[in-house]
């Protein structure tokens, strides 16, 4: 079946320029837990962080939304050339890039005399598994979306009943986060299959709509506090003070939506200003950010995991003007590496998950 229903267009450059945004947010967030002390990141301080806050209130949200929002692009196809696609190139770059930390891991153990072929299966299959969780969010909501498309047609019941037991489901593994998100990657879907971008823009590109937003945003998030992160308080109900844990996911749900559709109301006025000077320069770096989000989300956590968070253990405190610098200095170093992977066409496929 051929996709004919989203046929091919040239490249968004506003959802570069979102994309950009959001992955510049996504550095600056982990700079400021793994860049600003060892004390400050064993001690969790970076979560009272208004920084931190304000990037972690809505940055994984929008993320899934735009996410979601390219997978119906494709969803007309047939069910397993959509899987083998999302396999290849999701969790293909996550099984390579664990290899990395596996080869440290088994010269560590070498170096100690204490190998073992199942300790190393199992580090493995630990790390594969934790690590670079929003890729694998993204696998599991394009699953179940597919799942759904294909035997349900899309009912918007089955997904508010997907969204309902979720709650009753408990949080182990990464669950709790692919559960948080997988709303986000639904509307997303759902905003570009019906072409909802047409019908709400008029409401979608009105100042009044920006600041509406935009100051709903702000107060929401005056009350965010440690316990409404995901990964403080979890996301499921089960052995649960119930109205206390669902406050908290709503909470975290509303503001998650508001700041993600302010966000990209106030880029899309932005945009629609510059717009000339970004089509003009297709080698723009801000748009070369966007194209490269993947890249830089895995590369960076590398950097911040083995590098930063040593380099900079010496701090007691964030440091706001380093971040800056750290912040430019990965996204730089992860961009030059993307552009040396990319050279060669099987690092390309293994490791960023490109076709061919």
């Amino acid at each position: 079946m051929k996709d004919n229903q989203f046929p091919p267009k040239k490249r968004n450059h506003f959802l570069d320029l979102v994309k950009a945004c959001a992955i510049i947010l996504v550095v600056i967030g982990h700079n400021i837990q793994f860049g600003s002390g060892a004390n400050y990141l064993k001690e969790g301080l970076f979560f009272d962080n208004i920084i931190f806050k304000y990037i972690y209130s809505f940055h994984m949200p929008l993320f899934m939304l735009i996410s979601g929002y390219f997978f119906a692009y494709g969803i007309n196809k047939e069910a397993k050339d959509v899987f083998v696609n999302k396999f290849k190139s999701l969790i293909v770059p996550i099984l390579t890039w664990a290899i990395f930390p596996l080869v440290i891991f088994i010269a560590v153990k070498f170096l100690k005399n204490e190998f073992s072929i199942i300790s190393t299966i199992r580090y493995y299959i630990s790390y594969s598994i934790h690590s670079l969780w929003f890729l694998w969010a993204v696998f599991w909501c394009s699953l179940i979306v597919l799942i759904t498309n294909k035997i349900f047609k899309d009912k918007i019941l089955i997904y508010v009943f997907l969204f309902t037991v979720s709650f009753l489901i408990p949080d182990s593994l990464n669950l709790a986060l692919y559960k948080f998100v997988f709303p986000y990657f639904v509307i997303g879907y759902l905003y570009k299959k019906y072409n909802c971008q047409e019908k709400l823009s008029k409401i979608y590109n009105s100042n009044y709509f920006i600041c509406i937003s935009g100051a709903i945003f702000f107060i929401l998030l005056y009350y965010f506090e440690r316990e409404s992160y995901i990964y403080v308080s979890n996301h499921t109900i089960l052995n649960k003070d119930i109205i206390n844990q669902l406050s908290i996911d709503l909470y975290r749900y509303f503001i998650g939506f508001i700041g993600s559709i302010f966000t990209l109301s106030l880029l899309n006025n932005i945009y629609n200003i510059i717009k000339k000077q970004i089509i003009l320069k297709e080698n723009n770096f801000i748009l070369t950010i966007g194209k490269n989000t993947m890249g830089i989300y895995i590369i960076s956590s590398f950097i911040n995991s083995y590098i930063l968070k040593r380099v900079t253990s010496f701090m007691t405190y964030p440091n706001f003007l380093i971040i800056g610098i750290e912040s430019v200095l990965v996204i730089l170093v992860s961009i030059i590496i993307i552009k040396l992977i990319q050279q060669n066409k099987i690092l390309n496929r293994f490791l960023l998950g490109a076709k061919g």
